[in-house]
């Protein structure tokens, strides 16, 4: 369970990663014909599309797990994942995006 005071940062590292990636355009934008105008469309877009895809997540694990769950298990959607799909998604997905993270900045 966490605290009042233990709340934001916990919700700034989960929603975090989701809007770093929009860094990885504005660092290739020496490839596109028209940066200012990609750059600033390409980020808005990634950011509504990250913005829809976290309300998704949320609308269908809200209504699908018990709201005790939700409350006392901070990792209940890497349980879902993983008893549907029988498969360690989450720690497959922190892999990938450290991996993703990493290279993104050396380009």
């Amino acid at each position: 369970m966490t605290t009042d005071t233990s709340l934001p940062f916990l919700l700034f590292v989960l929603v975090f990663p989701g809007f770093t990636g929009i860094l990885a355009g504005s660092n290739l934008s020496g490839h596109l014909k028209t940066p200012t105008r990609s750059i600033a469309v390409g980020s808005v877009a990634s950011l509504v599309f990250v913005l829809l895809t976290y309300a998704c997540i949320i609308l269908a694990v809200g209504g699908s797990v018990t709201r005790y769950t939700l409350k006392t298990q901070l990792f209940v959607l890497n349980d879902v994942a993983q008893s549907t799909l029988h498969f360690p998604v989450g720690h497959l997905g922190v892999c990938l995006t450290t991996i993703s993270s990493a290279l993104s900045y050396l380009l």
